[in-house]
């Protein structure tokens, strides 16, 4: 149990890593031959800490591709001769 409660915490790193491969691999083990569960709890709490980490890099980095895209768009509308004569009405009244 030892060797592969290593192997686990070895591959819970890898973010491409399946959720359905991670439990085959701690299922082999039968529960009545562990010693201590030490070293399951260690490499499933890797793995979720991977999985966040990996999740929350991959929201950030769309929301920031999202928001320069949206600031790229909105600089090219103010640019627009129907933007500039807008705001001059805007003004003037």
């Amino acid at each position: 149990s030892n060797l592969l409660d290593g192997y686990l915490a070895d591959i819970s790193i890898d973010t491409n890593l399946p959720l359905s491969y991670f439990i085959a691999i701690a299922e082999m083990v039968p529960p009545a031959s562990r010693k201590n569960h030490d070293g399951l709890y260690r490499a499933i709490d890797m793995y979720l800490k991977v999985i966040y980490i990996y999740e929350i890099f991959t929201l950030s980095t769309h929301f920031f591709c999202w928001t320069y895209k949206l600031r790229h768009l909105y600089y090219a509308y103010r640019s627009t001769p129907a933007y500039q004569r807008a705001k001059r009405k805007h003004y003037a009244d």
